[in-house]
């Protein structure tokens, strides 16, 4: 899975554009930025759970098997709604030589991951988290005008193909405006596998799709040893 990120106004950083790889490293004289994207990198990795495919694939996967599992009951009304989303699903996975594509997922599905990445507030956090700062307007970059508009962008994909991206930007005191886009044609099966049920699709999204899983951020700084005491140990 390919991930790029740009960053306009960043810190100490005028413009930056960064195509990650499997190994990837920043080289350059002191105070260039290289803590701070190596910090951004982490702060995207962590809020998305990794550059798959599917952003938070692993969530994904848990809402799909909580509510359209075998032991999930609601009450009759709402029970007879999931059951009909489930029957139309498992309908689309069963059909031979048809790909499954985002757009098959149940529309509450869609909904969930357009919010989570729409929203403000989660993101905005973890970079305050990641950053030690009470405001992201704090990472506007140092030098030069005030009122420079910070932008931070991810996109998601392979083959030249984006499946989703995600684009944040700060101005001033205000919190970041999101806009985001994800294919609604991104095939999460190719016609060719030989999906038959709920738990072959679940097992699909949970296997790590490009820099997956856990992430941890290691500081270069001289004090950087003792800032990493607690996850070495």
């Amino acid at each position: 899975m390919d991930a790029h990120i740009n960053v306009q106004n960043f810190g100490p950083i005028e413009k930056a554009e960064i195509d990650l790889r499997p190994l990837t490293v920043f080289v350059g004289e002191s105070n260039t930025g290289k803590t701070y994207i190596a910090a951004l990198i982490y702060a995207l990795h962590q809020h998305f759970e990794g550059f798959s495919q599917l952003p938070w694939a692993s969530s994904a996967a848990s809402f799909l098997g909580l509510v359209y599992g075998p032991r999930r009951r609601f009450s009759p009304s709402l029970q007879d709604k999931v059951e009909q989303e489930k029957l139309e699903m498992l309908e689309k996975l069963n059909t031979p030589g048809r790909p499954f594509k985002l757009s098959d997922l149940p529309q509450q599905m869609h909904a969930q991951i357009e919010s989570r990445l729409e929203n403000q507030e989660d993101f905005t956090n973890e970079l305050k988290r990641c950053f030690d700062l009470e405001s992201a307007s704090k990472l506007i970059r140092f030098i030069g005008n005030q009122d420079n508009e910070l932008k931070v962008s991810l996109s998601v994909g392979e083959h030249d193909k984006t499946y989703w991206n995600f684009e944040a930007r700060v101005t001033g005191s205000a919190d970041p405006t999101i806009t985001e886009h994800i294919d609604p044609d991104m095939i999460l099966l190719d016609a060719k596998d030989k999906t038959r049920n709920l738990g072959d699709l679940l097992d699909i999204l949970l296997i790590p799709q490009g820099a997956g899983g856990k992430s941890y951020y290691l500081p270069a700084a001289r004090s950087g040893i003792m800032q990493s005491h607690g996850v070495i140990a």
